[in-house]
């Protein structure tokens, strides 16, 4: 939005075949590219887009069992200082407990790394 308030730009996401699309968050780095982490019944959802507003890549983390409720897997990101990006979600593996993903990418969408916790084996985890 502009400072009066006007739309300069907007962008939609359709996962087709999901349920609705939310977003979640969106950050902006130093060189103005915008990312934007959703959610949909079955996916979490990184987008990038540069300062012209083109969309770059996306990250997408899909679920094999679905969620009930799916507020669970609302994704949360952070940028460091080198411009890459750490997004953490909350996926089922199987019929157990939720489990905590996080990878970093870096600012061209390469995955630096993922990792997994397993549900049983933390209490709280945070990203601040």
């Amino acid at each position: 939005y502009t400072s009066s308030f006007q739309t300069n730009w907007e962008s939609k996401y359709d996962s087709k075949g999901f349920s609705s699309d939310a977003a979640r968050n969106v950050l902006e780095d130093n060189e103005g590219n915008i990312y934007v982490a959703g959610y949909n019944s079955r996916q979490a959802i990184l987008i990038k887009y540069n300062a012209a507003m083109t969309e770059q890549w996306k990250y997408i983390v899909s679920d094999s069992i679905g969620y009930d409720p799916y507020y669970k897997f609302e994704p949360s990101m952070v940028l460091d200082n080198s411009g890459n990006i750490y997004f953490a979600t909350s996926l089922k593996y199987d019929t157990t407990a939720y489990d905590i993903l996080i990878s970093k990418i870096d600012p061209s969408g390469n995955i630096l790394f993922s990792i997994r916790i397993d549900a049983g084996s933390c209490v709280y985890l945070s990203l601040l």
